[in-house]
């Protein structure tokens, strides 16, 4: 009977700080299994489709889905309808979709343009260049001076939850994201019409999550926003993150934000690894009046998963917690740190964009290019090769014309290059070569295959791929494929949205090949979403929208039996960097100790993932597994075998293996080096000194020859 009278306090506690502020609320739909209006006027909505989710809080049927296609909800707000003098309106939303998409309107009929109201996310000012992550307009088309926009699309569709607050306080709105003001315009009009509001009206509706929609009829204050921000959530912590990954000695920054009048001025830190039933005070910050603290990870070894918790000082029932992040066995090295000093053959390595970066029999290539001001038309079509990374070498000018985002591939024990960019004039041509130096021509221009830059390019199987891309102004889901550069064939269209501007290819073993976000180069729509096939004609979305931020000019890779996302350009460029063993549960490799970057280049060679080169970044990186060895004598049920010894140069021996079984060796980029079957022992001797992966009964292990 105690413990349910323990429960029952802190139940109430929690509603006691968790209320929304009341004063001028005339509509609430906190969506928990139903469209009413919890306020005390009884303004209940009315659904159009739409499915209950899972809320902020990971409480069932607490929010509501909308599809994007037919889904809306009408809110009949007698106090919205037109909207007058001081309002405020907040709500909370979830998506990942970057079509341009009507979160709230009002007017009379479609089309109407003088009486109107609408919130709008990715949108453009109706015909110009703009492009904006958020674009407000009233009483007009969105071209005259009635609008309020806020910055470069794909802010808000990172499928994160987001906290959104339009407020009006004396002739002036504002925007507030996060409970930060972001953006205010004049308005001192009267918006919308006498109709209701909608949510996703229109063909452009929208596609995500929605939940605690609050209409005031005033302008709240700056602390009521904060408080609705911090509704059942007085602490926020703003890092680390679950998707966390960090390397022994790094820090990891414990931050968090607050609302004031709900938590005193000092709290409590603990943290607790690997899973452990209790928590342990980090020592000596207690009563921190601050809002964040650098943990060191100094004593924390690979594999190591830790969580925090922060609780208010005076109260331990107000708290947040976050976790388990993970100390990662991958760390960065730089290996050149500006190769403009690099001269070879009286040619100077000088920075550029969009090159191709190919491992290809036993070194390293670099394919052209754009590197302003030293080319013609920018671009150029050099050939470059290193052995080791630091020491490269001019091999000559390649026939095909100057160019840089090409397709660069290495397939059939050649090097491919198919297709070119704007500046080279789009061409349509496909090269090959076996050795780097000498040139064919294989096609000036491949039949039926329509003109496209920016386009992505894989082999998978014995054929290359030609994936997307941009023709003028029309983004491509295409799908094309070819044997040997001459025939090709025009497959199905891809299910996924036309886009292009990945870069390089992510091919997993010879098997599986994955598309990485990517994005369209005219209106400035990205993706985060994650597809894999093993034909390219049967795709499968493994995840609508990974955690990493939509981007274009990137690079993916798959290494060290993983998927990797690197850099690029969201509404800036970006120096992180995701890994994920299926595309679904991924990791940030934190503190990456170098500039951000788009359109730069990026290959596996020698154990190693290399990154580098690029316009603003003359510099060279490579990323290595810094312990070669931690998984490899693990012995558990799930992995099904052991291996000894490891190292080793000659035979491996495999314990608990019950019949003869298939095998494969592969290098970490996934190419497959030596398969066959087992009935205890495989001889490696043919392997040179590296490591490897060795896949049987379902199950991977690193092995090492030495």
């Amino acid at each position: 009977m105690k413990k349910i009278l323990l429960i029952s306090f802190i139940i109430v506690s929690t509603i006691v700080y968790s209320q929304i502020p009341t004063n001028g609320l005339v509509a609430y739909f906190p969506f928990n299994g139903n469209a009413s209006d919890e306020s005390s006027f009884n303004n209940d909505g009315l659904t159009h489709g739409c499915i209950y989710t899972v809320d902020r809080f990971g409480t069932q049927n607490s929010a509501i889905k909308l599809n994007g296609i037919e889904d809306s909800i009408v809110l009949p707000i007698t106090q919205f309808s037109s909207i007058q003098g001081d309002f405020t309106i907040s709500f909370w939303a979830k998506t990942n979709s970057p079509e341009r998409m009507n979160v709230i309107s009002s007017k009379e009929f479609p089309n109407d343009t003088t009486n109107n109201f609408e919130i709008q996310f990715n949108s453009d000012n109706l015909g110009s260049i703009d492009n904006f992550s958020l674009f407000t307009y009233w009483n007009g088309t969105g071209w005259n001076e009635n609008k309020l926009f806020l910055g470069y699309p794909n802010r808000f569709n990172n499928n994160k939850w987001n906290h959104f607050v339009f407020r009006r306080t004396q002739d002036t709105l504002q925007f507030w994201f996060n409970k930060v003001l972001h953006k205010q315009e004049y308005c001192p009009v009267a918006l919308g019409d006498n109709v209701p509001l909608v949510i996703a009206a229109g063909i452009e509706r929208f596609k995500g999550v929605i939940d605690d929609i609050a209409f005031y009829s005033n302008d709240i204050s700056d602390e009521d926003i904060i408080s609705l921000y911090h509704v059942k959530q007085p602490y926020v912590i703003t890092s680390p993150f679950k998707t966390d990954a960090y390397i022994q000695n790094d820090q990891a920054l414990f931050s968090w934000t607050y609302d004031p009048l709900q938590v005193s001025d000092s709290v409590k830190l603990f943290y607790k690894l690997n899973g452990a039933t209790s928590w342990t005070a980090i020592t000596n910050h207690d009563n921190m009046v601050w809002s964040y603290y650098n943990m060191p990870l100094n004593a924390y070894t690979y594999g190591t998963k830790i969580e925090l918790r922060i609780e208010d000082y005076t109260d331990a029932s107000k708290f947040a917690e976050v976790g388990p992040f993970i100390m990662s066995d991958y760390k960065w090295e730089v290996v050149i740190s500006n190769h403009s000093s690099i001269v070879s053959n009286g040619y100077t390595l000088t920075p550029r964009d969009g090159c191709g970066l190919l491992n290809f029999k036993g070194k390293m290539w670099l394919l052209g290019g754009w590197d302003p001001p030293y080319h013609v038309n920018e671009v150029e079509n050099e050939v470059w090769n290193s052995e080791d990374g630091i020491n490269w070498t001019f091999i000559d000018t390649a026939d095909w014309t100057p160019r840089h985002i090409s397709g660069w591939v290495v397939h059939d024990s050649s090097i491919f290059v198919v297709g070119g960019d704007p500046q080279s004039g789009g061409p349509r041509d496909v090269w090959r070569s076996e050795d780097g130096v000498n040139w064919m021509k294989l096609h000036d221009t491949i039949p039926n295959f329509v003109g496209r830059v920016m386009h992505m390019v894989s082999a998978l199987d014995g054929y290359m791929y030609v994936l997307g891309g941009l023709s003028g102004i029309t983004d491509l889901n295409e799908v094309w494929r070819s044997q040997d550069g001459t025939s090709w064939e025009k497959l199905p269209n891809a299910p996924w949205p036309g886009r292009g501007q990945v870069l390089n290819s992510c091919v997993q073993n010879d098997t599986t090949m994955w598309l990485l976000g990517g994005g369209r180069f005219v209106t400035y729509r990205d993706f985060n979403d994650v597809w894999k096939t093993n034909d390219g004609i049967n795709w499968e979305l493994v995840n609508e929208g990974a955690p990493w931020r939509p981007r274009h000019w990137h690079t993916v890779a798959f290494y060290d039996n993983k998927l990797w996302v690197i850099n690029g350009f969201a509404d800036t460029d970006e120096n992180d960097v995701w890994y994920s063993a299926d595309g679904i549960e991924w990791y940030e490799l934190k503190n990456s100790p170098y500039l951000g970057r788009h359109a730069h280049s990026t290959t596996v060679y020698n154990n190693y993932l290399w990154m580098g080169f690029g316009i603003l970044t003359p510099d060279l990186w490579r990323l290595k597994n810094n312990n070669p060895t931690a998984s490899i004598n693990e012995i558990s049920e799930e992995n099904k075998f052991l291996i000894y010894p490891n190292p080793s140069s000659k035979l491996i021996y495999i314990q608990n293996l019950k019949n003869i079984e298939k095998y494969t060796i592969t290098n970490l980029e996934g190419k497959v080096l030596q398969f066959g079957t087992t009935d205890g022992q495989i001889n490696v001797q043919n392997l040179k000194n590296g490591m490897y992966i060795l896949n049987m009964n379902e199950t991977s292990k690193k092995i090492i020859i030495n």
